[in-house]
């Protein structure tokens, strides 16, 4: 909280999270419900499909018989579940009564943000306070569902509504310093375009063009090759001369490694600890993670015959990473190619000017 930034935004907005909690009961009881009219119905609606998507397995977020489904349902959200079912007739195929704890939990804090991010129909900009329009994209749900798990644990969240409010109320906070303090601006805009201009930064400005001062030439030359269909395997499949390969482009695996701040990527204990390092040194982190996992298994990732299995082995290469020290190692260490003084020129493209960002978004014909 403290080097993120959130801290400040909860000082600065006290309440701010109670009212936006509250705004969708007052579109339902006005009659806001229509998503033509009101899209931020479309978002909450989005929003409940991927409530139970959000860590399945985790016993926090997995229904089951216990007494703990139904436990914390106060008054005003028993009113908010009948209104729902009333209202919109159990269209969205969410019910609140047989949703755990922690999943109201995240539905309030990802509901609250979307009011937070995109204008309303009728109170306009007045809640709408951040950097650029979201509403909700997917990606949000596991940052906020791990932020409760972390802020909760060790406490009587599931028994103590107020402290469940305290504790929504600063994973509100440290989830709108991820956007809007540390992320690249856009990074969850409805096209996805901050997103996508920052994986063609990384891989074509940053990784390729500088491929022998992140020590990552041979994985980068394999790479070229797969691309350009230079590349032979032993068992030869060609069309014209050309390799037939079927892989699915490498920025896919980085742009969900990304968007959901490598979740789901690390062993949960190597993933707090990345967090820690981002809250601090910011978004860069992202980055220098990236280049570290490559350089450190360039080796194995471009020893397979078959493009596609390389590309497994890359998608799947942070969930062995049980030693966070070195990871850090090999973000920082000088004979990986990180050292300070060379992670100057790396600094120096991050720090887009917004003739950057509207030249690249020209490009992509925005």
């Amino acid at each position: 909280m403290q080097y993120s930034g959130a801290n400040v935004l909860l000082a600065q907005n006290k309440g701010v999270y109670t009212l936006l909690t509250l705004l969708e009961r007052f579109d339902i009881a006005e009659g806001r419900t229509d998503k033509k009219r009101n899209v931020l119905m479309e978002h909450i609606e989005v929003i409940e499909k991927d409530l139970h998507r959000t860590f399945p397995e985790n016993i926090k977020f997995k229904p089951t018989a216990s007494s703990s489904v139904n436990a914390g349902i106060d008054l005003g959200l028993k009113h908010l579940a009948d209104a729902m079912n009333e209202t919109m007739e159990g269209s969205r195929g969410f019910n609140l009564y047989e949703s755990t704890v922690y999943i109201r939990s995240l539905r309030n804090v990802l509901v609250a943000f979307a009011y937070y991010t995109f204008p309303h129909p009728v109170y306009g900009h007045k809640y709408f306070q951040s950097k650029y329009k979201i509403g909700y994209c997917q990606g949000l749900n596991f940052l906020a569902g791990l932020m409760l798990i972390v802020f909760s644990y060790g406490t009587h969240f599931e028994e103590n509504a107020l402290l469940r409010m305290d504790i929504e109320e600063k994973v509100f906070w440290l989830l709108v310093a991820f956007v809007d303090l540390i992320l690249p601006v856009e990074m969850y805009g409805a096209s996805l375009q901050g997103s996508q201009l920052d994986q063609m930064m990384i891989w074509e400005d940053i990784l390729k063009k500088k491929a022998k001062l992140w020590g990552l030439e041979p994985f980068v030359t394999w790479l070229n090759s797969v691309q350009d269909g230079s590349y032979r395997p032993r068992k030869q499949r060609l069309n014209h001369g050309h390799y037939l390969s079927s892989t699915p482009p490498f920025e896919t695996i980085s742009t969900q490694w990304f968007l959901t701040c490598f979740i789901n990527a690390f062993p949960v204990e190597t993933l707090l600890r990345v967090w820690d390092v981002l809250t601090y040194d910011g978004y860069r982190t992202l980055v220098y993670v990236m280049l570290a996992l490559l350089k450190m298994n360039q080796d194995k990732i471009i020893s397979f015959d078959e493009p596609i299995e390389s590309w497994k082995c890359a998608k799947d290469i942070s969930k062995r990473i049980y030693d966070e020290q070195q990871l850090f190692h090999a973000m920082y260490g000088p004979e990986f190619g990180l050292d300070p003084t060379e992670m100057d020129v790396l600094h120096e493209r991050l720090d887009l000017t917004d003739d950057d960002l509207n030249r690249m978004r020209r490009m992509f014909g925005h």
